[in-house]
């Protein structure tokens, strides 16, 4: 009976494995892009660039929302 779970646990969290999506990116925005391009991205969502710093980029928006929550700032890290 333990061989069998054990059968089933490692069945059931490959086929998750084999079927689910990875996150790929945020804000609408795919990993891989580039400052430039984040930043058109983001100023068309109506976000404002705040400051540079190195490889980050700094962004603000009064009334900002992700997944319905709350945001007001957010950091871009290259």
């Amino acid at each position: 009976m333990k061989k069998l779970f054990v059968i089933c646990l490692i069945l059931f969290n490959a086929s998750i494995a084999i079927w689910s999506e990875g996150l790929t990116g945020i804000f609408g925005i795919e990993f891989g892009k580039t400052s430039a391009e984040v930043k058109d991205s983001m100023n068309a969502k109506g976000w404002k660039l705040k400051k540079t710093d190195g490889t980050t980029l700094y962004f603000e928006k009064n009334n900002g929302t992700y997944a319905n929550l709350k945001v007001s700032d957010i950091k871009f890290y290259f």
